[in-house]
């Protein structure tokens, strides 16, 4: 999966000055995006609606459902999986899997979009924590 998605400057400056900023450990890189999607998420002014792109063994999502993003993980779940998690619903119930795994549908506020898709980027360029 590394090095999959082409180099987007403009995406690189942002991760790298607004949202890694003097984060230097993987802690405080996990922290840093962990702020930056909350930030946008409680932004947000539309429901958080997203369908699932890709199956992951560690979720029950399967591709095409449709899910609404409830909240994020705590800092530690993501930190600890290496990876920004998110609590959806689903069924009735409120589970977690991977925000890399969700794709926002169209009537999600631009800049939440663009915080999934600054992870997405991350995530396909094949960085980490």
């Amino acid at each position: 999966m590394a090095n999959e998605v082409e180099r987007d400057e403009a995406r690189e400056e942002r991760i790298e000055k607004e949202i890694l900023i003097d984060a230097h450990s993987r802690k405080e890189r996990a922290k840093g995006w962990h702020l930056y999607i909350e930030d946008e998420m409680e932004a947000c002014e539309s429901p958080l609606k997203t369908r699932c792109h890709a199956v992951s063994q560690n979720s029950p999502l399967k591709e095409g459902d449709e899910v609404k993003i409830v909240n994020l993980a705590s800092l530690e779940k993501c930190h600890a999986a290496n990876t920004i998690l998110v609590k959806v619903a689903l069924e009735g119930n409120k589970v977690v899997v991977p925000l890399s795994q969700l794709m926002p549908l169209d009537d999600v506020d631009e800049a939440m979009q663009q915080a999934i898709a600054d992870w997405h980027y991350f995530v396909g360029r094949g960085y980490r924590f």
